[in-house]
């Protein structure tokens, strides 16, 4: 199996990153080969909404996205990790979504249906920082692109860099969910693990 780690913060080792290795190293024990993109390091050109990707599969208009679009491809398992900005994912996390409709094919069914997703999502604020809104986003991109959902993890009031080392309760749950993410068919403890 072949896991994806999306980061889609800027910075390295916060809260989202942290997150994000715990979940990665609980698949690399579970034997999957896993692979961490720093989306800031990237080059993540804008969408220009000419809908050509649609036909083809791939971006046209700006193809140096296409060495993203194409490993998350290739991925069996994708875990996205995001701050809260704004109500909603990081702009890095938002670039890239414009041009998942290379991943949709002109009867809008899905090129990625059935890989598995799970979404780590951190905020400065309280209960009701966005992290709400940010799951629902994204869990709805992933429903209309048929993704599994294969975990979800709020974890709030993390205002302060690296704070979340502390969060036993949240780095445990992180690991969990890429266990989850990554155990052989027949041995998952649920069919799908996101809330509603």
């Amino acid at each position: 199996m072949k896991v994806l780690g999306i980061m889609a913060s800027p910075i390295r080792e916060g809260n989202a990153d942290i997150l994000l290795d715990k979940a990665l190293e609980a698949c690399k024990k579970q034997g999957a080969r896993v692979e961490k993109l720093f989306l800031a390091k990237e080059q993540l050109p804008l969408c220009q909404a000419c809908f050509k990707c649609s036909g083809a599969g791939k971006c046209v208009s700006t193809p140096e996205i296409n060495k993203i679009l194409n490993k998350i491809k290739r991925a069996d398992a994708l875990i996205i990790s995001t701050p809260v900005w704004w109500y909603s994912c990081t702009s890095y996390l938002k670039i890239l979504i414009d041009h998942f409709v290379a991943f949709v094919n002109s009867d809008f069914s899905s090129r990625i249906a059935g890989k598995k997703l799970a979404i780590l999502t951190v905020s400065a604020g309280g209960e009701e920082a966005g992290t709400k809104e940010t799951l629902s986003l994204l869990k709805r991109i992933a429903e209309f692109l048929q993704l599994q959902c294969a975990g979800e993890l709020r974890v709030i009031n993390t205002g302060e860099h690296g704070v979340v080392k502390e969060n036993l309760n949240a780095l445990l749950k992180a690991y969990k969910i890429g266990e989850n993410l990554c155990k052989k068919k027949g041995k998952r403890r649920n069919k799908d693990v996101c809330g509603d």
